[in-house]
């Protein structure tokens, strides 16, 4: 009786190799997760110095396929141009807020209130993570903004109002339950006047056929201040769709250096739920 012959054994490639532990310890979501974080405001470098502050940062999984993990980030600031050195964390120390998973093409956005800034100077900001995030792109989740305090610098500029962003509590109901949510800036110096913020609903593409409008007064925003805004009983009266529309300073009463970002929307399709009563 022949003895059998050996197997011949597939050339050993450490490359390969190592992408298959990789894959075997974190998965095939962990291979695939890119997460792109970015600064939505403050949008320019020249803050008003000494003022509430309201940082906007938005998550994205920009991944084909696999999810990113949950985790929790903190925004810290560090003195001078570099994110180097000793570090304040943005709302107190251990200050983390949650980082939900997110599928391929999710994206979320967290708030970062700063009560106290400096009121002058240079100084970086740059996120952390509660637990390490490593993924198919390393180089675009941990992102940097260096911004310059100033009062004065930003008060001599003209008023910049600008919608940062809008869009329902909770989805939109067939009735007048609806609350929608609109959260507005000064990226520009003081005015006078009391601007109103407007809203109306109305048939994507058909600007005038309104559905509901309502107007809320805006009041006195200082130079980098941004507030939010809730506008109650908002009515949809039927299944959509339907564009739900912002207008900052509808009655343009403040001259401002830009127009064209005071406006902001959203769109609801399948109202299949009416609102109770």
């Amino acid at each position: 009786m022949n003895d059998p012959k050996p197997r011949r054994r597939a050339p050993w490639h450490p490359a390969a190799s190592a992408v298959a532990l990789l894959a075997a310890l974190h998965g095939t979501a962990w291979a695939q997760c890119d997460l792109k974080a970015d600064v939505v405001f403050p949008s320019g470098s020249l803050v008003g110095g000494g003022s509430a502050l309201a940082w906007k940062l938005s998550f994205a999984n920009i991944a084909a396929s696999g999810s990113c993990a949950a985790n929790q980030v903190r925004l810290n600031r560090y003195a001078g141009t570099t994110a180097s050195g000793s570090a304040t964390t943005v709302g107190g120390s251990g200050s983390w807020q949650p980082l939900p998973a997110l599928a391929p093409g999710q994206s979320v956005q967290i708030d970062f209130s700063e009560a106290s800034p400096p009121t002058s100077g240079t100084h970086t900001y740059k996120l952390a993570y509660a637990s390490p995030h490593n993924d198919a792109n390393n180089g675009n989740h941990h992102t940097t903004k260096t911004v310059e305090f100033t009062a004065s610098a930003i008060a001599s500029k003209p008023t910049d109002l600008r919608v940062l962003s809008v869009g329902p509590t909770e989805p939109l109901r067939i009735g007048s339950c609806n609350t929608v949510r609109v959260r507005v800036g000064n990226a520009g110096g003081s005015y006078s006047g009391l601007p109103v913020l407007a809203l109306r609903v109305y048939r994507p593409g058909l600007p005038n056929n309104v559905a509901d409008s309502k107007t809320v007064p805006i009041g006195e925003l200082a130079a980098g201040q941004t507030r939010e805004f809730r506008i109650d009983r908002v009515r949809v009266p039927q299944d959509g769709p339907w564009q739900v529309g912002v207008v900052v300073d509808a009655t343009q009463l403040v001259a401002e250096s830009s127009e064209t970002n005071n406006h902001g929307s959203f769109t609801a399709n399948d109202l299949s739920a009416a609102c109770p009563g």
